[in-house]
């Protein structure tokens, strides 16, 4: 039985067809979770999930998911979520 965290878009083609159908499906439906977000966790880092941001105050809204967030910019600087609220 594989779930949609069993799935490493990063190991291969089909591994990144199928995050990508899951994420296609889940947009379809309009499904309101943070799906790509997760799914781009990175495997070195002990996050749940991560979130691309941009600017001088980068900010994300996520809300109603308590996870450990992750960020990256357009030059692949990464950070941990530090505030919330």
């Amino acid at each position: 039985e594989l779930g949609a965290w069993d799935l490493d878009p990063r190991t291969d083609a089909d591994g990144l067809e199928a995050a990508a159908a899951l994420c296609r499906s889940a947009g379809y439906w309009a499904l309101p979770y943070p799906l790509a977000e997760r799914l781009a966790t990175p495997g070195d880092v002990d996050v749940d999930g991560l979130i691309v941001v941009g600017g001088p105050r980068p900010s994300a809204t996520v809300g109603g998911v308590d996870l450990r967030w992750g960020t990256v910019d357009i030059d692949g600087r990464r950070a941990l979520v530090t505030g919330r609220g």
